[in-house]
């Protein structure tokens, strides 16, 4: 039995989150109706908010269970449609809070990856889609790729998971975001372009293709190409993305780049992972450069992207990590044994990618990325002395038969003795030579310190997630 006294408690820590100046006209409050608890909670919010009851939402969840689409229209998806449209919410600034936050086995629904969502991804995702709105997540946010639940804000002993705020935003609006976006990338490419002699570029990244208007990529791009820089986006990662892009368009990532006018050599595709033949032609065609994530691709189950058929077309393909929250190390050693062994798998061809083909995509591919091909990426007269020198005398490399072979399969980053970056030595035998490295990391963990102090206060935590 949860004591009233901790149901207070929550919906008074969820009023505390919602900022007091938009109004309670502006909050949508989605209720689970199988939840008694959610019912109590609801009605202490609402009450102590002023929340007009059309802005009210009740759907039905239950726990664990698995629902295929028609259930999921029924259930969640229509009734969250029908109040949004009845309050008139989907046309001004909105807090969404809820009071599920449990797992639930969705089939085919909207915007979610694989067959186990978060109720409260699902319901923001969705709002997102309403009536083709564009809308600004700015606040906690579970995110899409994980089936997650957060703890509860006072620990009462029962489930408050979710407040976060959505924008949504008309056309002017949306134009008025485009161009604030715009003029602070002028700002910092004034600022830091070619700094630290010429090291520093600085590039358009516009996240995903269905977070982005066709406006928004045009403009992007053209100032891009004005400015002579790449632009780096993440595309086709997941089934679930394309499938919001074509339900917006009905084209895939790369077929609506390429209608923009947006694909070319200074386009960066980053993962690829779910591209189709006639896509894989439009990249070859447009000579775009894919940047492949083998760890984060499989960190997300994202899937296997099709490395060695890119080759085979003349596609340039540079390797990367992808971010600390789907890969961790950013360990590009590491990198390089999975690159060619995620190719292996899957193409059930244990000769899918020899060594040199992956030390060629590391090297080679990332200078073409990054614009540089005639100064960097290999050891040639009149290029930037570029070096790294690992130490393969060690029990995990010796003894040595291939040097491609032993720094693709066997090489570990601790092995890295001597780096030097256009002509300046950096690292030494191991040591950081232009910093202090003890120094920094002392100072990344006080900022980590802090960054949880923050949490806390804000009553959101994610330490039930499991990765």
């Amino acid at each position: 039995m949860v004591r009233r006294s901790g149901l207070r408690a929550a919906a008074l820590a969820l009023c505390a989150a919602v900022l007091p100046a938009q109004g309670p006209a502006n909050v949508l409050l989605v209720v689970n109706r199988n939840s008694a608890e959610s019912r109590e909670i609801a009605s202490y919010y609402a009450s102590a908010r002023s929340v007009p009851a059309g802005n009210v939402c009740f759907v039905q969840v239950t726990p664990e269970e698995e629902i295929g689409r028609t259930l999921y229209e029924d259930r969640i998806a229509g009734p969250l449609k029908d109040c949004l449209r009845r309050s008139g919410l989907a046309t001004r600034i909105l807090y969404l809070v809820t009071t599920l936050g449990m797992p639930l086995k969705i089939r085919g629904s909207s915007g979610m990856s694989g067959d186990a969502a978060s109720v409260d991804s699902e319901l923001a995702l969705l709002y997102g889609e309403l009536q083709g709105r564009r809308f600004e997540r700015a606040g906690p946010l579970p995110n899409p790729f994980f089936a997650q639940r957060t703890k509860p804000f006072e620990r009462p002993g029962f489930p408050i998971y979710l407040v976060t705020r959505l924008a949504a935003y008309d056309a002017a609006g949306a134009k008025a975001l485009v161009t604030r976006a715009l003029a602070e990338m002028t700002r910092l490419y004034q600022t830091w372009q070619d700094r630290a002699q010429g090291r520093i570029t600085v590039s358009f990244g516009p996240m995903v293709p269905w977070r982005c208007s066709d406006e928004l990529m045009q403009r992007t791009v053209a100032l891009a190409r004005e400015w002579g820089v790449p632009t780096h986006m993440h595309v086709a990662e997941a089934t679930a993305e394309i499938e919001l892009m074509q339900r917006r368009n009905g084209l895939r990532h790369i077929e609506w780049l390429d209608h923009l006018g947006a694909l070319g050599p200074d386009t960066h595709l980053v993962h690829s992972v779910w591209l189709s033949d006639h896509e894989i032609d439009l990249i070859a065609r447009r000579q775009a450069v894919v940047v492949h994530c083998p760890i984060a691709n499989m960190y997300l189950a994202s899937g296997i992207p099709p490395i060695t058929k890119l080759r085979q077309k003349g596609i340039t393909v540079a390797l990367a990590s992808d971010g600390p929250g789907s890969n961790n190390s950013q360990n590009m050693m590491e990198t390089l044994k999975f690159t060619a062994c995620l190719q292996k798998v899957g193409t059930l061809d244990a000769m899918a990618l020899y060594p040199e083909d992956v030390l060629e995509m590391a090297c080679r591919g990332g200078a073409v990325t990054f614009g540089q091909p005639d100064l960097i990426g290999s050891l040639e007269v009149g290029k930037k002395a570029d070096v790294v020198v690992v130490d393969l005398d060690s029990p995990l490399t010796m003894p040595v038969h291939r040097v491609p072979s032993a720094l693709v399969y066997n090489a570990e980053a601790g092995q890295v003795d001597t780096v030097i970056i256009d002509g300046q030595l950096v690292m030494r035998h191991k040591k950081i030579t232009v910093v202090d490295e003890k120094a920094v990391l002392a100072r990344a963990r006080a900022v980590c310190d802090n960054l949880f102090e923050r949490a806390e206060k804000m009553k959101y935590s994610l330490d039930q997630v499991k990765w």
